[in-house]
């Protein structure tokens, strides 16, 4: 939706829904938290947008970073007070029924893109200069909506990493077994990367015993077509998401 607003505007129509955020989360399930404590874990969590963050490193980080020393289990009850609010998801680890092991850790993303924007107070500028972040944000936007498209087919998004350093960004689970995996790209300047990795990441599936995927693709930001090549892999621009 367009509110005709500028730039500038925009980026500072952020600070009043970051507050609002904090004040529900203050008050939710009539708990008592400190507003400060609850700022820290969510610019914590929005600068690991998308990535596998255990709430010890979390802990970490904030006394790192911040200088405050936030007890484990306060980190784990804000957590629940943001999940029960649908702030978070947790994306959980996908297992192919393989020898092969993985790791277990779900993986964290905002519900909406523009929370972490807004947490951040990040505005287009900032947004270029990190091209990490830039490229976490976007796959928070296609986890939102492949979160939506599974539900359509009574589907479970995934992420799936082992222990041999192989990755697939999500994963799609059907109920009869069946599976898609796809990698997520901001940009196609490593799209030969992410799909050698794609394919890496399957063929070491079927070689310990697991059921292989029945697709594969790769979801671009910046791509003006849709395309098969001729090793199966799909190349997908975001747009086509939203049919």
């Amino acid at each position: 939706m367009n509110l005709g607003l500028s730039e500038v505007q925009a980026a500072n129509n952020q600070n009043p829904y970051f507050y609002s955020l904090i004040e529900d989360l203050e008050t939710v399930d009539e708990g008592d938290r400190d507003p400060r404590k609850l700022r820290l874990v969510l610019r914590s969590l929005a600068r690991h947008e998308s990535q596998t963050l255990a709430n010890a490193e979390i802990k970490e980080e904030v006394f790192r970073k911040d200088g405050v020393n936030l007890d484990i289990d306060t980190v784990s009850i804000y957590l629940e007070a943001m999940r029960s609010l649908y702030m978070i998801e947790e994306i959980p680890s996908f297992d192919p029924k393989s020898s092969l092991r993985i790791r277990q850790r779900p993986l964290r993303h905002f519900a909406d893109p523009f929370l972490p924007v807004s947490i951040l107070h990040l505005d287009k500028p900032s947004l270029r200069r990190d091209s990490r972040l830039s490229g976490q944000l976007f796959a928070c936007l296609v986890e939102r909506d492949l979160l939506t498209y599974a539900d359509c087919f009574d589907g479970k998004l995934f992420h799936y990493a082992d222990y041999r350093n192989h990755y697939i960004d999500a994963v799609i689970a059907l109920p009869n077994g069946d599976w898609v995996g796809f990698n997520i790209l901001l940009t196609p300047e490593n799209l030969e990367r992410s799909i050698k990795n794609l394919k890496l990441a399957n063929n070491a599936i079927v070689r310990s015993g697991g059921k292989g995927a029945r697709s594969l693709g790769v979801i671009v930001g910046t791509l003006n077509r849709a395309y098969q090549r001729e090793d199966g892999v799909y190349v997908i621009p975001i747009t086509m998401l939203k049919d």
